[in-house]
């Protein structure tokens, strides 16, 4: 025994030694290794390539555990331009970095369906996008539509005047498209029933007085009631919020009120912002948002909800979280956020005192003074012009952008002058962007000469130039379009993926007809052998519609592209193009895509469906979305994968 333990030791000796041996070889590094070569730059970007089994459009979202895994045909990858979403249980999507330190490894997301890179967040764990987008472009990608008007409500009934009566009949294809949604829905694939869902709550029939049909808030109910799949059954619920109608209120109440997961019930939450004049509603997100106990992404939800619903009486709940007193007191930073984001959609003026309690001297988290900063320029009134100077001298670039942009919004005195020299003091790419825009905004003759040496100087960046670009068309400068004909005339700069989506929209946006040609011959080579053409299909087509080539030019050639069943990726941007721009004629082309077997084409198909059918000029969703910079919240990576333009 003795001789057993004397061996044990002598063993557990050697172990020792060598273990030692090793730690001292791996603290110093041989002489003969040669020094680490310094990072390689990021790779320039480069244009989309089609998957092998078609194209990529949406990546769905991280399903929760209650959910069975869904079927393999869902997309594998996210879509061109998508930020793939943090799954809601990773930790790094709930870490905040403590600093905004550039990170240049990694190339801008490529073009993909829409008007541009659908840019949703800077602060995305491992995703993160600093250094590779500007906080502009997340603004401007959440609040574009309110500055592209050219989509027109669709008449789906035909009026015919007999004497001095009238007789309206509903046309027979709006009762096919909702009975596309219909079948939709029921399928068996997640992500195509959540897309059905979606679309139908944006028809918004009940609130159609000239459709005597409620059909597909009907199809929304009873789908509610009946679907067992949590993803899709969430869904559902926003979209009975984004009808409007009066009647869902109870099934929403219900949720808010109940012990559901909070992921759910902040779903409940945001839907009730679309509910007007319901007293019980209002009460319901007042008693969320005032209880300190509660779930902070319900809270949160609760806070955008009362915002939206304009109600004076949540002012003193909102201003509660926000200044930190009462059962604000120990509110995290995020709840905060929104809450002064609720403050400035409310905008009456203890709304705007509220705020105005909020300095940076007395807030140092970033995403709050960010927030404060947006809400005081929701709130349109030039009484915020003094508490905005504050935040235009901020230590953060982000906040000083963010000022610059309220300020041009509010249109107070001399904000042009205070925006420019602010810009000519500033240094920070960050900033930059932000306050570009907010030159167009004051509608001051200055800002256009200003934008167009920024234009045409080549020691502005790319970027610089995207913006200046945005904003001579919010100013639809027309002496900007030969600068910007000659730009997109030269040879090699329709391979600028980053400038040329900017220039192709501002064309349209200025309205000036000396831009039709140019455009058009960008139109006519589009081809999928040439993809980076392709990704401007889209921009293509929207600025075509703004000078008025919609019916001549833009339609004939998307229906000839959709009946090319051997190309699936032109006919999946072919109907998102369509959908935007379409009529009640072309509505046909939506239905007969649906029977194609290519997944992604049904994807685009009952996306298109729920675009053509929404009648709003402005997205519902934008009711949620628009105004964010980029505050962390978990429920917005669930609504990552709603379809946007």
């Amino acid at each position: 025994m003795k001789q057993l333990i004397i061996c044990l030791i002598i063993l557990f000796g050697i172990f020792g030694i060598i273990a030692e041996f090793n730690t001292i070889e791996s603290c110093c590094p041989r002489k003969s290794r040669r020094p680490q070569k310094p990072p390689a730059p990021p790779p320039p970007p480069v244009p989309i390539k089609p998957e092998p089994k078609g194209p990529q459009l949406d990546q769905p979202e991280a399903l929760q555990p209650e959910e069975e895994i869904p079927e393999a045909e869902q997309p594998e990858a996210p879509a061109p331009g998508r930020i793939r979403p943090i799954a809601p249980g990773d930790r790094s999507s709930r870490t905040r970095p403590k600093a905004r330190v550039r990170v240049r490894s990694r190339p801008r997301p490529s073009l993909g369906l829409g008007l541009q890179p659908l840019i949703q967040s800077l602060n995305e764990g491992a995703v993160s996008l600093l250094g590779v987008v500007e906080p502009w472009e997340i603004w401007w990608s959440r609040n574009r539509d309110s500055y592209l008007n050219f989509k027109n409500p669709v008449k789906w009934v035909k009026i015919v005047a007999e004497g001095s009566t009238k007789s309206v009949t509903t046309l027979p294809v709006y009762e096919n498209l909702i009975n596309t949604l219909r079948e939709a829905l029921a399928d068996k694939n997640h992500y195509l029933a959540f897309r059905a869902a979606i679309a139908l709550g944006k028809v918004r029939d009940a609130n159609n007085q000239e459709i005597a049909s409620s059909m597909a808030l009907d199809i929304l109910k009873k789908a509610h009631k009946s679907e067992t799949r949590y993803f899709v059954r969430n869904n559902i619920l926003l979209a009975l919020g984004i009808t409007g109608d009066a009647s869902v209120s109870s099934t929403i109440i219900s949720v808010l009120k109940s012990k559901d997961p909070p992921l759910r019930r902040s779903y409940a939450a945001l839907a009730a912002g679309y509910i007007e004049n319901e007293p019980e509603i209002i009460k319901e997100l007042k008693k969320i948002a005032h209880n300190p106990r509660e779930d902070k992404e319900v809270r949160s939800c609760a806070c955008i909800a009362l915002g939206n619903l304009k109600d004076e009486s949540a002012v003193p709940f909102l201003s509660a979280i926000l200044n930190a007193f009462g059962s604000g007191a120990k509110a995290p930073s995020q709840l905060k956020a929104f809450a002064a984001l609720g403050l400035g959609r409310i905008g009456t003026p203890k709304a705007l005192a509220a705020l105005r309690k909020c300095t940076p001297a007395t807030q140092r988290d970033i995403e709050i003074k960010a927030a404060v900063a947006v809400a005081l320029g929701l709130t349109k009134t030039p009484k915020a012009k003094n508490h905005l100077l504050l935040f235009l001298n901020d230590r953060n670039p982000t906040v000083r952008g963010l000022a610059a942009l309220s300020l041009g919004q509010i249109k107070a005195k001399d904000s042009f002058k205070l925006i420019f020299n602010a810009y000519k003091k500033n240094r920070s790419n960050d900033a930059q962007g932000l306050m570009i825009l907010a030159m167009a905004f004051t509608d001051n003759e200055k800002a256009k000469t200003e934008l167009r040496k920024i234009l045409t100087s080549k020691k502005s960046r790319v970027l610089l130039k995207a913006s200046a670009m945005i904003a001579l068309g919010i100013l639809k400068d027309n002496e900007a379009v030969p600068t910007i004909i000659e730009i997109l005339s030269r040879k090699r700069q329709l391979n600028d993926v980053i400038l040329t989506p900017y220039l192709i929209m501002t064309l349209g946006m200025i309205e000036d007809t000396r831009g039709i040609e140019v455009l058009q011959n960008i139109w006519n080579k589009i081809d999928t052998k040439k993809l980076h053409l392709l990704a401007y299909h889209t921009n293509l087509g929207v600025a075509l519609t703004l000078l008025g080539k919609r019916d001549a030019i833009v339609i004939p050639t998307l229906q000839k592209q959709i009946k090319q069943t051997d190309d699936s990726l032109l006919r999946t941007y072919a109907l998102h193009t369509l959908s935007l721009i379409g009529t009640a004629e072309t509505a046909d082309s939506f239905i007969d895509a649906y029977n194609d077997k290519n997944t992604y084409v049904k994807f685009s198909t009952i996306n298109g469906i729920g675009f053509l059918m929404d009648n709003n000029k402005v997205s519902q969703l934008n009711k949620i979305t628009a105004d964010c910079i980029d505050v962390q919240m978990q429920i917005m990576n669930h609504l990552l994968p709603i379809p946007v333009w």
